[in-house]
């Protein structure tokens, strides 16, 4: 019985097994009323980092980080991490590393967050060889910047199973960076991470089957993975799959689909949901052509960052369309869009100066 179970495990632990502290803890927490044993979860957590057992530091370190039975403290937090790393707990290496990062109860050092958090990795945390493949792929921080580093790490991350670190390391594939470019590869690695759940990983890979990028051309394949990112809450994927629903590119063509897609996509603050839903009003596809709702989503998407869509605010600025006509507006949407990689912008901006 539980009853019987608690009481083994408290004479293990007045009995200084710090394991059977640990493990006591957990049976309080997974208990019927867990804020009533609240107390006894935090002694026991205490007792068992006393007695050196490290996962109970790591425990104690994750409550007060996250005001959990106690009252917040990161300074706490990090003592007990920084205890339970020395312990050699691989998920304590990785906290010190989030600590050190944010400059959360310790002085900020990118440098620490990243010795880290490959300490943890090396220890065999699928999350810290993620997070020192970001720095590595980033650089700027506490490492220089390598493809190739990042894409070791990410393999590592990968191979235990963290679906983060399969993504990250499909995309170095698919661009050929810090790798030998392969496509295939590239699409095997998304396939497994979305096969575990990762929206982004079953976007991308329902990118490659519709532009036929290292595996036969099939839009009713891709159909199916943007609808399974887009379930996972993924806002691109949900775009996606709204033009194969606009277009009929293997999809029914069903523009109120499309809409509902292009809503769903722009509420997740997705850049190109909210140009693909501003267009459908300028294009009238399933819905009254208006101006005003027309501009409204496009001035959201360009300022979410689509430089098709501040070019086209450009236009409707430009020519008063759902908007008071403005030439300084105008001349800025241009000047955006060129800044955000649209050609057109820049070459109708640079008339506008030129004048």
């Amino acid at each position: 019985s539980i009853e019987k179970g608690l009481e083994y495990m408290n004479k293990a632990c007045e009995a200084n097994s710090g394991v059977a502290c640990y493990k006591l803890s957990v049976m309080y927490e997974k208990g019927q009323d867990a804020k009533k044993f609240k107390d006894k979860i935090i002694h026991s957590l205490e007792k068992a980092c006393t007695l050196d057992y490290a996962e109970g530091c790591n425990s104690l370190g994750y409550r007060y980080g996250n005001a959990q039975g106690v009252r917040k403290s990161f300074k706490k937090a990090f003592e007990y991490y920084e205890k339970s790393a020395a312990l050699g707990n691989a998920t304590a290496l990785l906290n010190l590393s989030i600590l050190y990062g944010e400059g959360n109860g310790v002085t900020r050092s990118l440098t620490k967050a990243s010795e880290f958090a490959e300490q943890s990795c090396l220890a065999g945390n699928a999350q810290g060889c993620y997070r020192i493949g970001l720095d590595y792929q980033k650089g700027g921080g506490g490492v220089l910047q390598s493809y190739a580093k990042a894409a070791e790490f990410y393999d590592k991350s990968c191979a235990k199973d963290d679906a983060k670190g399969c993504v990250n390391l499909a995309i170095l594939y698919e661009q050929g960076k810090g790798v030998e470019q392969s496509l295939k590869r590239a699409n095997e690695l998304y396939a497994q991470a979305c096969t575990d759940g990762d929206g982004l990983a079953c976007n991308n890979l329902g990118l490659m089957y519709k532009e036929g990028r290292g595996i036969a051309k099939s839009p009713k394949i891709a159909r199916a993975y943007f609808d399974k990112a887009c379930t996972l809450k993924v806002g691109i994927g949900c775009s996606n799959l709204g033009r194969l629903y606009e277009t009929g590119n293997g999809a029914v063509l069903l523009y109120p689909r499309a809409k509902a897609l292009y809503e769903q996509a722009c509420e997740m603050n997705v850049a190109a949901g909210c140009f693909n839903l501003g267009n459908l009003y300028l294009t009238a596809h399933g819905v009254a052509k208006s101006y005003k709702e027309a501009f409204k989503y496009l001035d959201r998407g360009c300022l979410l960052g689509d430089a098709s869509a501040c070019y086209s605010v450009a236009i409707m600025y430009s020519n008063g369309n759902g908007v008071r006509k403005s030439l300084f507006k105008t001349k800025e949407m241009f000047g955006r869009a060129c800044d955000l990689g649209e050609e057109k912008g820049c070459e109708r901006y640079a008339k506008m100066t030129n004048k």
